[in-house]
């Protein structure tokens, strides 16, 4: 059974907040009509996809020392937007999921890629980068529930550099678009002029990042 800190669980709070108020922002915005005469409602997530290894410990280590793991290591999908995505496919209730994100062409990317789609989650923009490693989060777990973490960006750091017109074709069709900070600041802000151009509402999670707000 896998475990989610206190942070993953708003995430995915933060997620289905936003997926069941999509309905009124998509009739606000003209949004076209599903099979059930209600508007279409789309959630655009933007974010970082890691192949997360948790390692349960009695404790961590202190410098120079090496302590071993309770079990084996387990290797289980990841990244704020990963798991956002992933919660707002589950919630069904109309709502739809659309991942961007940068992948490894590696073995921990197919994981990914398969995890999200046996999800539901739509992965058609999201991309392979060759010879590039994906994401990757070193979780130790000790018993008490305490989580410590140190994350690889891989892919997640190497965005390209996106025009208006291509941020323009990612959001588009979209009724709101949800954000974090574990991609690249300049990606964002990319994303939300684009989204806000569109008249498309725009969360975005702060955690994470490690740097001011631009």
């Amino acid at each position: 059974t896998r475990r989610f800190s206190r942070s993953s669980m708003l995430l995915f709070v933060i997620a289905a907040c936003v997926a069941r108020g999509l309905g009124s922002e998509a009739r606000w915005r003209g949004g076209s009509s599903g099979s059930d005469g209600g508007a279409a409602r789309t959630l655009l997530v933007i974010g970082a996809a890691n192949a997360d290894i948790i390692v349960d410990v009695d404790r961590l280590p202190v410098a120079g020392e090496t302590v071993c793991a309770r079990d084996g290591v387990r290797v289980v999908p990841g990244g704020k937007g990963c798991n956002q995505a992933i919660a707002v496919a589950r919630l069904g209730d109309g709502v739809a999921a659309r991942f961007v994100a940068q992948l490894g062409a590696d073995s921990h990317g197919a994981m990914l890629v398969n995890t999200l789609l046996e999800h539901g989650v739509d992965v058609s923009r999201c991309v392979r980068q060759p010879g590039g490693d994906s994401g990757q989060g070193y979780v130790f777990l000790e018993p008490g529930g305490t989580v410590s973490s140190i994350v690889a960006a891989g892919a997640n750091g190497c965005w390209p550099e996106l025009t208006a017109e291509a941020c323009a074709q990612l959001v588009a069709g979209a009724s709101a678009v949800l954000l974090q900070r574990e991609v690249p600041e300049r990606v964002n802000e990319a994303v939300a002029a684009a989204a806000c151009a569109q008249r498309i509402p725009v969360l975005q999670d702060i955690g994470g990042g490690g740097r001011p707000i631009s």
